[in-house]
């Protein structure tokens, strides 16, 4: 088992962070991608090297993850849902309801479809966009934090699509499906005071690289404040 801590101290200099923009940036809030973009800047200057890099197979990843999961969701909740349905909170209950109604021979097929992606991505095919770099660096969402009352109302809507839609939380799920390790960094405030977080993934098995880089952007970034409360 690696040591974790193994050149965790090492710093920027010499980093290779690997910025894969395509769907990772589409669609994103102009305060965060203001902020990721300025801790990767503040990377560079620091002697990290920041390079952009292709990764092709977002999307596949990104159905798979989202299929496998909410199928996989339905079956665990198969003997209570919906015969306990008053039981479940409105955001659980939208949530089994997005693939009811498809037939069951449908779902397996959908979910072996997944699983199928999944494996082939954690045999090496997802590490290969970090051949040539040893991080991949994203904003962590595409939008701002919901605030409590935020996330309360949209709770008592129940209409999971559309949270899912307006929470923009897509660029986590990858990785889900991957499996690779990542991390999410502060790296900066909304001007509502939400926190903007700056992901950094690493080969799998590599968490080591992934801490250094982590603790790098840290040093880099310097003390970071509480955010108000």
């Amino acid at each position: 088992m690696p040591d974790y801590l193994d050149g965790i101290e090492e710093g920027p200099g010499g980093l290779r962070i690997g910025v894969p923009r395509g769907g990772f940036w589409e669609d994103l809030d102009p305060e965060i991608e203001s902020s990721v973009q300025e801790a990767l800047d503040a990377m560079a200057r620091a002697g990290a090297i920041v390079r952009d890099v292709a990764f092709p197979n977002v999307p596949r990843y990104l159905s798979a993850a989202t299929d496998v999961s909410l199928i996989e969701t339905m079956e665990a909740h198969a003997e209570t849902y919906p015969s306990r349905s008053d039981d479940y909170g409105t955001d659980v209950a939208a949530l089994l309801e997005l693939y009811r109604g498809i037939p069951v021979s449908t779902l397996e097929q959908m979910r072996q479809e997944g699983l199928a992606v999944i494996a082939t991505a954690r045999n090496g095919e997802a590490d290969e966009v970090l051949a040539a770099v040893d991080v991949l660096a994203v904003p962590t969402s595409k939008r701002p934090v919901f605030s409590i009352a935020e996330a309360q109302e949209k709770y008592d809507r129940g209409d999971y699509a559309v949270t899912v839609s307006e929470a923009r939380f897509e660029n986590t799920i990858v990785f889900d499906a991957t499996g690779q390790p990542a991390i999410s960094v502060p790296c900066g405030f909304t001007s509502n005071d939400m926190p903007i977080g700056l992901m950094l993934v690493a080969r799998r098995w590599d968490e080591p690289t992934l801490l250094r880089a982590a603790r790098a952007y840290e040093q880099v970034r310097g003390p970071f404040p509480m955010p108000p409360i």
